[in-house]
């Protein structure tokens, strides 16, 4: 009964792992183009999921629907922020960046607060659990994890195979040598923040049926993000899937033998660790 359970920890483990890679791909993508930590990126994740909510519940449009106009959304908010934040602060150092886009993550959230409260909120669909040699699972899980392998092969192949793919990594690699050759860094960064946030709106539709909705759950995102990004290495897309993976199945089991609190503390340990000795990252290369 014991192995089991553990077995069945892990298999949540790496269900978990589909989406954290996916959440931090998208996130990775503009860090690795812009050189920016974008912070909103998290809150701007939460405001979709919360508007899902609404769009669903409250309002009573198509899920379907639903979707459909935070994949609107989502990207609209990225381009403004990418006009608003992330241009104007390119030449200045990182302090000065994380300044302005956490500033901007709390007016986000404040706004949250006072528009849907503090309370919990979660999307009312329920899928049946999968049972399969007597391990349970919920099929939602099964679903995000699919979706996001999907999402995460489709954006990597569009990075790999593309001219504008080819043009965003030469961007991430080395922008003086990206201008040389005539690529516009201009429009380069405004396409990685819109295609991150193309993705933060797949995430907030997936995240939306596993996890609670709070006007406060997009620093917990965010954190995971640029958590999976330093381990697995700022730019590197195989690096964000090997950390998810880490992650999601340090989350499942110490969640299973501890608590979840215990998941997010060894994370961060290993966070140092990997800071310590390979500041690079896994998969990154050293500067």
């Amino acid at each position: 009964m014991h192995t089991l359970i553990v077995l069945q920890a892990v298999i949540n483990g790496l269900f978990l792992a589909g989406i954290y890679a996916l959440l931090a791909y998208g996130f990775n993508i503009i860090v690795g183009v812009t050189k920016v930590f974008d912070i909103t990126y998290g809150a701007v994740i939460m405001l979709n999921m919360l508007v899902l909510w609404s769009l669903y519940t409250q309002f009573k449009v198509p899920l379907y629907l639903a979707f459909l106009i935070i994949l609107l959304l989502s990207p609209s908010l990225g381009f403004i922020i990418n006009k608003c934040i992330i241009s104007p602060l390119l030449e200045r150092g990182p302090a000065s960046q994380f300044i302005a886009t956490f500033g901007a993550t709390l007016l986000l959230i404040h706004l949250c607060l006072y528009v849907w409260k503090a309370e919990y909120k979660a999307i009312p669909i329920y899928l049946p659990s999968i049972r399969l040699d007597g391990i349970m699972f919920g099929s939602s899980y099964v679903a995000v994890f699919i979706v996001s392998l999907i999402v995460f092969s489709a954006t990597t192949v569009f990075l790999t195979k593309t001219t504008v793919g080819c043009k965003l990594r030469a961007t991430a690699q080395d922008a003086d040598g990206a201008k040389v050759v005539g690529i516009n860094l201009k429009r380069m960064y405004i396409l990685a923040t819109i295609i991150g946030y193309f993705i933060a709106a797949i995430c907030a539709f997936l995240l939306a049926f596993i996890f609670p909705i709070t006007p406060h759950i997009g620093l917990d995102f965010v954190v995971l993000a640029l958590v999976i990004v330093v381990i697995g290495g700022e730019g590197s897309f195989k690096g964000s899937l090997v950390a998810g993976l880490i992650l999601g199945l340090i989350h499942s089991l110490l969640g299973y033998y501890l608590t979840v609190e215990w998941g997010t503390i060894v994370a961060f340990f290993l966070l140092m660790l990997i800071l310590f000795l390979r500041p690079q990252g896994l998969f990154g290369e050293r500067g």
